[in-house]
């Protein structure tokens, strides 16, 4: 299933969600291109507590179910829920949420978002626009209610870092996928748009990554899932870092500047390291935050 030379080229069409206005051209995150996912949009569904695809309540497990406050949301979502290119390739999603949340105090994965936690907030941010999505976790943690498609991988490597989390998500949709888009589960600002522009710039390399400046993000990139031997024998000698792989792998760096044709604020990157953060990204999403 692995094609090693090809490029990526999308051409889905995107459209707004039915019955919902044009709020701001330069205002599109992915809160509403999660909601588009679950189903039909009625203009009034804004404010509605979210369900899930299968037609639960996302607000399960002690999660706050209120009706969901008027939020910014994208004005352009793909049509489309598998990323098929014109080489028929198929590009799947990675959502991490292992680590210690130290400096957060709590686990981020279940901090609350509006009426549901982060790691929900994440996955439907991932597979309104790419399919099939893994979830990686530690083998002790708990997790809230996902989709039935939504596939959870318990660490390969453990008590690895990040590089270790990639490996096992790429693991799990090596026999579905070609590639996949590796976010952590802290970046509620993620863009769709941002995700097809990421995939695209994989071109014919192993591995796409945004860079600012002397700065990569690792966890907003694009891997090959043809990678999984190479990361393996990288963790087995000591290796912790994705920057490990770029001795070892072909690498397109992609600079953020680039990106603002897609995410002009460059949002994106935008992650949740401590309770300020977390509370100021509750504001701007348009939810109640805790003092």
């Amino acid at each position: 299933m692995h094609d090693t030379n090809f490029a990526f080229f999308f051409s889905g069409v995107f459209r707004n969600p039915p019955n919902v206005s044009v709020i701001d051209p330069d205002d599109t995150w992915c809160p509403a291109a999660a909601v588009a996912a679950l189903g039909t949009l009625e203009a009034q569904s804004i404010l509605k507590p979210l369900r899930s695809r299968h037609g639960r309540s996302l607000g399960q497990n002690g999660v706050d179910t209120q009706p969901r406050p008027a939020m910014r949301r994208p004005v352009e979502t793909p049509t489309i829920t598998v990323m098929q290119h014109t080489s028929g390739v198929t590009v799947g999603g990675i959502v991490l949420c292992g680590g210690h949340s130290r400096r957060m105090g709590s686990a981020k994965y279940a901090l609350p978002f509006g009426p549901q936690t982060m790691l929900q907030h994440m996955v439907d941010c991932l597979s309104g626009t790419l399919a099939p999505v893994v979830v990686v976790a530690t083998a002790e943690q708990q997790l809230p209610d996902l989709p039935a498609d939504i596939q959870v991988a318990r660490d390969i490597h453990t008590d690895a870092g990040p590089l270790a989390g990639i490996h096992t998500g790429l693991v799990a949709l090596a026999p579905h996928a070609d590639a996949a888009y590796v976010t952590s589960c802290d970046a509620p600002f993620l863009r769709s748009a941002l995700i097809v522009e990421m995939v695209n710039r994989l071109d014919s390399a192993d591995l796409a990554i945004p860079k600012d400046g002397d700065y990569h993000h690792p966890l907003a990139a694009v891997y090959r899932t043809s990678l999984t031997g190479v990361i393996d024998r990288l963790l087995r000698s000591g290796a912790r870092r994705p920057l490990s792989l770029f001795d070892q792998a072909r690498v397109n760096e992609v600079d953020v500047d680039t990106l603002r044709g897609v995410d002009p604020t460059l949002e994106s990157f935008r992650n949740l390291n401590n309770p300020d953060d977390y509370r100021q990204a509750l504001i701007d999403a348009g939810f109640p935050a805790s003092p």
